[in-house]
């Protein structure tokens, strides 16, 4: 599973309650259970990770396309994840 959240973000300071649902393993979002909205691709864990949205949140704010997933796929494949740090 990715990493939660920085809950050190001011976001978090100004909205407690996206904090504690952050805590509670939920989306800041609709509240689904984060292990139950399985993420598509490690940019989507990676989103998760800035905003604590799950996936269905992510598609619903950034859209789904499915020939844009299969190039970040074949990206993804070649990149070293110690590249993005």
């Amino acid at each position: 599973m990715s990493l939660p959240p920085d809950l050190n973000k001011p976001i978090f300071r100004i909205n407690p309650s996206m904090a504690d649902k952050v805590m509670d393993g939920k989306c800041v979002t609709c509240s689904a259970y984060i292990p139950d909205v399985p993420f598509r691709n490690s940019l989507s864990e990676k989103e998760y990770g800035i905003s604590g949205m799950c996936q269905t949140c992510q598609d619903s704010v950034f859209g789904h396309d499915p020939e844009a997933e299969e190039c970040w796929a074949e990206l993804d494949a070649t990149v070293d994840e110690g590249d993005w740090e």
